[in-house]
């Protein structure tokens, strides 16, 4: 199965007030999560997270706090340098190496796996 890849904004701060508007965005945390579920009970899982800054200035377009849309502030996010297509491919080369892992760890050929 396909990897399902959600973004989410995990959290906000605000300044109470700040150039004649109230709630003013100044931080936010996000989180890239992939899921690739396998059937029955394997499912294998990576995420990325991160915290961007926000500087508003009077005469910028501003839309009330209440008014916000997670879309919206995730639009932020990805316009204020975080690379969306790096941070997805990222994250889905984290399940692909869960998936067929680039590196295993063997058992030691000479001892014995009954040994106490």
């Amino acid at each position: 199965m396909a990897t399902t890849i959600t973004w989410e904004i995990e959290w906000i701060k605000t300044y109470p007030f700040s150039e004649d508007q109230t709630d003013v965005v100044c931080e936010t945390g996000w989180r890239c999560f992939g899921l690739n579920d396998v059937g029955g009970d394997v499912q294998h899982r990576a995420e990325a997270k991160g915290v961007c800054s926000f500087t508003y200035t009077s005469g910028d377009s501003f839309t009330a706090f209440d008014q916000l849309t997670q879309n919206q502030v995730l639009d932020w996010v990805w316009d204020s340098g975080v690379d969306k297509d790096f941070i997805e491919l990222n994250v889905n080369k984290r399940i692909d190496d869960q998936i067929n892992p680039p590196i295993v760890e063997q058992p030691l050929p000479w001892k014995s796996e009954f040994a106490a």
